[in-house]
């Protein structure tokens, strides 16, 4: 499901991506799964580093973007 709104709502380079694996297989199954196991990494990759998903990474990289920080990094009441 995540992947169907990901290329639903055109989140990021996933779109291009999608369209890209469908025009090489010519099958949308195998293109959503495709991006799928790109989300999956991604969100791995985040959760190994306890870092926080930036969107637009361009100005992350140019400082023009405040972070903002991980669920992960949130202690709960005590």
């Amino acid at each position: 499901m995540p992947a169907l709104n990901m290329i639903r709502y055109e989140v990021g380079s996933f779109k291009p991506f999608f369209e890209r694996i469908l025009k090489r297989h010519n099958q949308k199954m195998k293109a959503y799964v495709a991006v799928q196991k790109k989300l999956l990494g991604i969100i791995y990759t985040l959760w190994k580093r306890n870092e926080a998903f930036i969107s637009d990474v361009q100005n992350h990289l140019s400082g023009n973007v405040e972070t903002v920080p991980s669920f992960a990094l949130a202690q709960g009441p005590k």
